[in-house]
């Protein structure tokens, strides 16, 4: 029988981890040995430190209430069916160090296992888990990035640079920073800083190249001198840091990769503020410095505040997503709703895939049909070919660990019973995966050895977002069977202009105008109403115009709305009065 009952809180989960060790420390020996048996032969395995002691135990086991051994044993599900309700408090991780915490854990019972999956929380990195089993020592380094002309270069490749060459500056300063790289390690955090503000952080990993050209870190350190002119060098008293001199002795080479940059946010509220007291190596000055695990950890969770208040809309929505699997975005023109819909894939760490509806595209774009072909005598004929939703859930099938999301950007625009066709069924997030399985229109033409060959179905792991504009005709026509099948979120402009502020010149400016401009927008007497307001992507125009709100006014906005107003007795005097709105003039409309 299926269970239904999943868990609504983390402490439901930790509820039950402590369920399942009490099974394990236990004197019931029946019970010890089915608690051991489940331990040894998960998949997945949630982690959360409890009493100061890093607890593992599968997530088909904790992913229902309350759950016991009696329970697990009636019911318990396939083991994917509480994906979705896991991922509102973990996320899923794959690491080698997490594998040797894990091996010493089951040795406690005398157990052993291959490598896993781990579900850990949101609230926690690796490495504070790492830290807290005594395992491995995790240091903490905050490291500069000095050259305008190298920021990019690190932010984009994930990687730290030291800037710095024997020959080029001062040698003490040079081995002085190459001192405190010598100790950074694989699993280490760096901060990603420039001046005193700090953007991310990053874990360390190991070199990513191989290559013949071998030398000592502890040697170019002593003779103040380097081994090669150009290519790559690896060092032999170093896993994690190399040099990349392919484009010769100018290109500062001196390098170390971290996995990526966490929760990085240009520009940053984060600064090194208080650091002075909490180096642990190497002196303030330096492009590189050990810091405090404190310190650390303080630093990590500002960033972490930091980017959740900057893409509160996307964390919430993507949480609604992960719970729905297909979501509308709908909102006023502007709201800039695809730019989020790829945002709220990049947050679920998603692959994307992408299409854009109108009138023309069908069943055989989407799904499936029939297309031409020449063969080698020349002869026309025809033959089925997957459709571009058809390809990315096959994708999907060969990653189901990982979440795919497809993005349909003016869903409203195709003809949707026509397109979707019998996909109305396995698109329904209660009939995900197999059980949803149907026969498509060309099913009696699949190849053996195609995944869909007994019937195509929708795997847990595909997620939908469609976008639409509420003002445009075509929303009338969006057919029932679609509308109860999407979980529907508004993007207002306000949620918009929070999610792009960033990235805008004259951000406060563009509050103030837009803000201004939406009220006036809104007043009764024009006969309009929120869906017509002014969202934020309209304003990141103006890094085309240097920042000119009137161009901004004359080539985009004045038009829009004009377009709005049309058939209105008073529009032309109605623009007016929005002009004085957007430029700041607040005389009253009855003037």
């Amino acid at each position: 029988m299926e269970r239904t009952d999943y868990i609504e809180t983390r402490n439901d989960v930790i509820k039950n981890i402590k369920t399942l060790y009490s099974y394990l420390e236990g004197k019931n020996d029946d019970s010890c040995r089915w608690a051991a048996n489940i331990l040894k032969n998960g998949k997945n395995y949630v982690i959360e430190i409890i009493d100061n002691h890093i607890c593992f135990a599968p997530s088909r086991f904790v992913g229902y209430k309350d759950n016991t051994k009696d329970k697990h044993q009636q019911s318990h599900g396939n083991g994917t069916q509480t994906d979705s309700v896991l991922k509102l408090f973990y996320r899923k991780v794959q690491d080698d160090r997490l594998d040797d915490v894990f091996q010493k854990e089951l040795a406690r019972f005398e157990l052993t296992a291959g490598s896993k999956k781990y579900w850990i929380p949101n609230g926690l990195t690796i490495e504070e888990i790492l830290s807290a089993s005594g395992l491995t020592k995790v240091n903490y380094w905050v490291g500069r990035v000095t050259s305008d002309d190298y920021w990019q270069k690190a932010v984009e490749n994930h990687i730290w640079l030291t800037q710095q060459r024997y020959g080029r500056q001062v040698s003490t300063a040079v081995s002085g920073v190459l001192g405190c790289v010598k100790e950074i390690k694989v699993g280490d955090v760096i901060f990603l800083t420039y001046g005193n503000e700090i953007y991310a952080y990053g874990n360390v990993i190991k070199c990513p190249f191989k290559s013949n050209q071998i030398s000592s870190l502890s040697k170019v350190i002593q003779r103040n001198n380097h081994d090669y002119q150009d290519g790559i060098v690896l060092f032999d008293d170093s896993d994690v840091f190399y040099e990349d001199l392919r484009e010769g002795c100018d290109n500062w080479g001196q390098r170390i990769v971290v996995d990526q940059w966490h929760y990085y946010l240009n520009p940053t509220r984060v600064t090194t503020s208080g650091m002075k007291n909490e180096i642990t190596k190497g002196i303030s000055q330096m492009s590189i410095i050990g810091v405090t695990k404190a310190f650390a950890i303080t630093k990590m969770r500002e960033l972490k505040k930091q980017y959740e208040q900057m893409n509160m809309f996307i964390t919430k929505t993507s949480k609604l997503l992960l719970v729905n699997h297909n979501l509308i975005l709908t909102g006023a023109p502007g709201t800039g709703k695809t730019f989020l819909a790829k945002a709220i894939a990049e947050v679920m760490s998603a692959e994307i895939g992408f299409v854009q509806f109108h009138p023309s595209y069908d069943y055989t774009d989407f799904v499936e049909g029939l297309r031409p072909r020449n063969d080698d005598n020349g002869n026309v004929g025809f033959e089925r070919k997957d459709g571009v939703f058809k390809k990315f859930c096959k994708e999907a099938l060969l990653e189901s660990d990982k979440p795919f999301v497809f993005i349909i950007d003016e869903i409203n625009r195709g003809e949707i019973s026509k397109i979707f066709g019998e996909l109305f069924f396995s698109i329904d997030p209660g009939y995900r995966g197999e059980k949803g399985m149907v026969q498509t229109q060309y099913q009696n033409m699949i190849e053996d050895g195609d995944a869909f060959k007994k019937g195509f179905y929708v795997h847990e792991n595909v997620y939908i977002i469609g976008t639409m504009n509420d003002i445009d005709r075509s929303v009338e026509s969006m057919d029932f069977a679609m509308r109860r099948r999407f979980a529907w979120k508004e993007v207002t402009a306000e949620e918009s202009y929070e999610a792009m502020k960033d990235k805008m010149i004259h951000a406060e400016e563009v509050k103030t105008r837009m803000t201004a401009l939406n009220n006036a927008i809104c007043d009764e007497k024009l006969g309009l109403n929120k869906s017509y307001q002014i969202g934020a992507a309209y304003f990141l125009k103006l890094d085309e115009y240097d920042g000119d709100f009137d161009k901004l006014w004359e080539y985009h906005l004045r038009g829009l709305l004009s377009e709005y107003l049309r058939g209105n007795r008073d529009a032309e005097k109605q623009l007016e009065q929005l002009k004085k709105a957007y430029d700041g003039n607040t005389e009253s409309q009855n003037e």
